[in-house]
């Protein structure tokens, strides 16, 4: 079958369209696998940016956990060196903290007086701040050397001048829990212990 000139243009013209669709449609495919590639450059550079900002989120949260100290044990803060904004370095000391509720007494009993105490002997105890208040305890330790034993210049006698010298040795008083005097103890205190001794 034949067809006329006319249709043959026409055939050919709607080819040409046709290729010029296709021609515009393959670059449309690459013009996006190309934006798909910048795309994914942006991607990784915006990964890359949270990445480094979690890092800084994360040293910023560690750097804060520094600012804060927990005390290991209950107690009351004394003797406090540090102030607001100040800077500290490694090792230095900021502060005493003071456990109350552990409180005890260390008094210095003379070597001659020892001969009948031992640790669970009753112990009463007035307060020269609290007048009229009496506490209770009980005789902890002894220590096992006197007070100038561990002296930083320990006394030394010269040959030939020997002076006898009433020795002091620590004892250990706790105090019975469940005294709210003992609450208003502070270290460095001055109190008056009488251990009772009668039972030996």
């Amino acid at each position: 079958m034949s067809g006329t000139q006319q249709e043959a243009q026409q055939s050919d013209a709607q080819l040409q369209v046709q290729l010029a669709a296709l021609d515009r449609d393959k670059a449309g495919v690459d013009s996006a696998r190309l934006q798909v590639s910048i795309l994914d450059a942006d991607l990784k550079k915006a990964e890359s940016a949270r990445d480094r900002s979690q890092a800084a989120l994360a040293a910023a949260k560690l750097n804060l956990s520094y600012t804060r100290i927990t005390a290991p044990i209950d107690g009351t803060i004394s003797h406090r060196s540090l102030r607001q904004v100040a800077f500290v370095n490694v090792g230095s000391p900021l502060l005493a903290l003071v456990p109350l509720d552990k409180v005890y007494i260390e008094a210095n009993i003379r070597e001659t007086q020892l001969a009948h105490i031992h640790p669970g002997q009753s112990v009463t105890i007035s307060i020269d701040t609290l007048p009229g208040v009496i506490l209770l305890g009980r005789v902890a330790s002894l220590a096992s050397a006197s007070g100038a034993s561990f002296a930083p210049v320990a006394p030394q006698n010269a040959t030939g001048n020997f002076t006898k010298v009433v020795q002091r040795v620590p004892v250990r008083i706790s105090i019975n829990p469940g005294q709210a005097a003992s609450q208003q103890l502070r270290v460095g205190m001055s109190v008056q212990p009488t251990i009772e001794t009668s039972c030996d």
